[in-house]
């Protein structure tokens, strides 16, 4: 099944992306992991998503960010759907964040350096200087650029992704536990690197953002959502 496809009908103009009855089934079985599920992510927003292990949230964020294939439903994109051609484009602008992120052989710099040699993202630049500020924030020094990545810890694994991700100033970051092998501290100076790109630059961007933290999702969060069984609800 393809990822998606176009449905003709009015754009939706306040609308980033939308999961409309979106599901997934258990590779080789017959069995529904989701199914069903209704959401939309609109301009602004800040979504946070709890619930138990297992309920479907990180593979609810693999659909919407076109990782993972839908067995049914539809995703659109600013009220469209989301044609081959345009997978690229979205993937620049829909931005998933794994918990244990994949880093490539190399420095920390080489890896944030490298999304730009990417043809989406030829027309930016890296700034080093941003990174820098952004590094002092969370209590790491230049020299952190330096540090291969396979001698990181997985929260420094993490901050590497959360700045790979940020950098790129997407419209949305769906952002899937990632401050879960950080400290308290750090874990806040994240959240405040994701609060400064949030409150910078062009256009109103969005972030859906999963944790097993309800103190974090009050944190981060206007709307606030529960998964059990592959269903999601509001939590009231």
């Amino acid at each position: 099944m393809e990822y998606g496809t176009v449905v003709k009908n009015n754009q939706d103009t306040h609308s980033l992306i939308e999961g409309i009855d979106i599901g997934r089934i258990a590779p080789g079985t017959n069995e529904w992991i989701l199914e069903g599920i209704k959401i939309k992510i609109g301009a602004g927003d800040r979504i946070g998503i709890v619930g138990p292990t297992g309920s479907g949230k990180t593979l609810l964020l693999r659909l919407l960010a076109l990782l993972d294939p839908l067995d049914a439903g539809t995703i659109k994109w600013h009220g469209k759907g989301i044609s081959g051609y345009e997978i690229p484009s979205y993937r620049k602008s829909v931005i998933y964040t794994h918990q244990q992120p994949a880093l490539f052989e190399g420095t920390v710099e080489y890896n944030l350096r490298l999304p730009f040699s990417f043809r989406e993202n030829i027309k930016t630049n890296y700034n080093p200087e941003v990174i820098k500020k952004q590094l002092e924030s969370v209590n790491l020094s230049e020299n952190f650029l330096n540090k291969p990545t396979r001698e990181l810890s997985g929260g420094e694994r993490q901050i590497v992704a959360v700045l790979r991700a940020v950098q790129l100033n997407p419209e949305i970051m769906l952002l899937d536990e990632p401050t879960a092998s950080l400290d308290f501290d750090t874990t806040i100076c994240v959240e405040s690197i994701i609060k400064n790109w949030l409150n910078t630059g062009r256009g109103a961007k969005a972030t859906c953002w999963v944790s097993h933290s309800h103190d974090q999702v009050e944190r981060i969060s206007k709307r606030r959502l529960f998964m059990k069984n592959g269903q999601i609800s509001d939590i009231q």
